[in-house]
């Protein structure tokens, strides 16, 4: 993994979204403003709900595209909350490349929350909704 290069950075961005369980819109816009935040200058991207296909031209050299398969995908809202943070904050250039490399790779590692932990909150819920 190149940790300077916008367009590894936009592709990592969209495989943990994507294993986020983001929406594939979101997921191709998303690394779609995060290239051209960087200034790439051609980015494209294709997305599915189990694989990434992303080309693009970074400071005039080709980048041949490049396909991720998903395996595993779960929702994780703190994450994909996270994720849309970062894009914001890139988008209002206060990261560098490496900088918000550093950050997803810390945003990806956020845990679920423990099972007695959402055992009781969908109970909660569910109690509220009965209600």
């Amino acid at each position: 993994m190149q940790k300077n290069s916008a367009l590894e950075l936009s592709f990592v961005f969209g495989k943990v979204l994507l294993e986020s369980g983001a929406e594939i819109p979101r997921v191709q816009q998303t690394m779609e403003i995060v290239a051209n935040a960087y200034g790439a200058d051609e980015f494209s991207a294709y997305v599915l709900t189990n694989a990434i296909f992303a080309n693009g031209i970074e400071d005039g050299v080709i980048h041949k595209t490049e396909i991720k398969y998903i395996k595993d995908t779960t929702i994780h809202i703190g994450r994909i909350s996270a994720l849309n943070q970062l894009s914001r904050e890139i988008v209002a250039g206060r990261h560098t490349v490496p900088e918000a490399f550093d950050i997803l790779i810390e945003i990806s590692n956020i845990p679920f929350s423990a099972p007695p932990t959402s055992l009781f909150c969908c109970g909660l819920a569910c109690a509220c909704f009965s209600y």
